[in-house]
Order: structure tokens, then C-alpha cells, then sequence
């Protein structure tokens, strides 16, 4: 079925936006070259966190759900940590909807998405998170946070990772914004050894417990939540 951008964008609420568009035939990037079906996210479209990362994987153009693939079952246990459920807590989708599959012969399975590919599906990603109304949003890596918060906040992942943001421009201006590593940089820090791999671990968890508080501090996680480190 070949649902048109002007009909997705008209949606006004979340559930018939995301039904609009997981059975629409987009092709307004070249990712639609790949064939590959449109993974709008996972979780609870009610939800008061949303998380939003940089483009589903093999596993999750497979499965048509996102962070279903390694790196999304460490994101499920990583937040498990601090007694939030993926599945009812929070809605997660990516800057991307299709997956960015690598060229063969690269070494690689999936790239980063373009600019151009990114610009095409950025506003796919604000309506989402505009009919969510989420009181907070996680940016899960450099090309997420790059994408969706403003210029003068960005920097390297380094700067920017574990801290809050208030944004003036739509989609997040309603919302506070988190920025974290992907869970998907701890399974590459593997690749340089238990050190880096024990570095990864305890930046992620430090960052995690400054998001844990915040969230208590608002309300909206038990603050007798029992927190077992990643």
C-alpha cells in the first residue's frame, strides 16, 4: 500500500500516525533501494520517555521492531537496571526508519545514514515525539543528538553524553532531553579489550544513574528502586 507523506503527517493522534506509516511505501530517501520494510519503533506509544536512536539493524528489519537486534537487548537490560520495562515504560524508534545496510565488502553490516537520508525522515521522527508528548527524551548517540538538538549544544558524544538539555525548537521544546552513548558503543568496546570494554560499561551506568535520578526527582520512577550495575 502506497501511503502518501501528506496523509502519514496529517495523523492527529500517535497510534493512526504510526499505522499510516508502517504501511506506507515511503521513498522519499534512497534507503528505500534496499527493499527494506519501515521499522517505526517499539514500546508503548503512550509512554512519558521516548528514546530515539540512529537506524534499525539486519535483526530489525527482520523482525519490523526496533532495538530488538544485540544492542537493543543490552538497552532492555541496561534500563531493566534502574526498574524501567522497555516494552511499557518507554517508546523507542530511530532517526532513520530504514535500515542503512553497508556495502558488501566493507567490513560492516549497517552505515550511518546520510545527511540527505537523515533530512528525509527527521520529520517522520517529530511528529512521533510531538503525539507522544513525552515528559523526557533520550538521544541515544552522536547521530541522534546531532540530528534533533540544536547546533550550539552539540559537540563531540565525549561533551555531550549524561547530561540534560532543554531545547527551544520543535520536537523537543515540550520535553527535557537526555543524551546517552547507544548501547550498541559498549558492544563495539569489546572489540579493544576488557579495559575499554570496563570503561564503556562504567560511563554508560554513570549516565544511567544521573537519568535514574532525574526521573525520581519528577516523579516518575520509584525512588526504593533497587539498581544492579550493567
Amino acid at each position: 500500500m502506497d501511503v502518501g507523506y501528506e496523509y502519514i503527517m496529517q495523523a492527529t493522534d500517535i497510534h493512526s500516525f504510526l499505522e499510516r506509516l508502517s504501511s506506507s511505501n515511503c521513498r522519499r530517501c534512497s534507503l528505500c533501494e534496499h527493499d527494506n520494510r519501515i521499522v517505526v519503533g517499539r514500546g508503548n506509544p503512550e509512554a512519558d520517555i521516548v528514546l530515539v536512536g540512529e537506524g534499525p539493524g539486519a535483526v530489525e528489519d527482520r523482525m519490523g521492531r526496533a532495538f530488538v537486534g544485540p544492542a537493543g537487548l543490552l538497552l532492555d537490560k541496561i534500563f531493566a537496571s534502574i526498574g524501567i520495562d522497555t516494552n511499557v515504560n518507554m517508546f523507542l524508534s530511530n532517526i532513520n526508519l530504514c535500515r542503512p545496510v553497508a556495502p558488501i565488502g566493507s567490513g560492516k553490516q549497517n552505515y550511518t545514514p546520510k545527511a540527505e537520508q537523515r533530512k528525509q525522515c527527521i520529520p517522520y521522527v517529530s511528529k512521533m515525539i510531538e503525539l507522544i508528548k513525552p515528559r523526557i527524551v533520550i538521544l541515544a548517540g552522536l547521530t541522534a543528538a546531532k540530528s534533533l538538538l540544536e547546533p550550539s549544544f552539540c559537540g563531540s558524544m565525549s561533551t555531550m553524553a549524561g547530561k540534560f538539555y532543554q531545547s527551544n525548537q520543535e520536537p523537543l521544546n515540550n520535553s527535557e532531553t537526555f543524551v546517552i552513548y547507544h548501547p550498541a558503543s559498549i558492544i563495539h568496546a569489546q572489540k579493544s579489550g576488557t579495559a575499554a570494554l570496563l570503561e564503556a560499561r562504567k560511563t554508560m551506568w554513570n549516565h544511567i544513574q544521573i537519568l535514574r535520578d532525574k526521573l525520581v526527582e519528577k516523579g516518575m520512577l520509584d525512588g526504593n528502586q533497587i539498581s544492579a550495575q550493567i
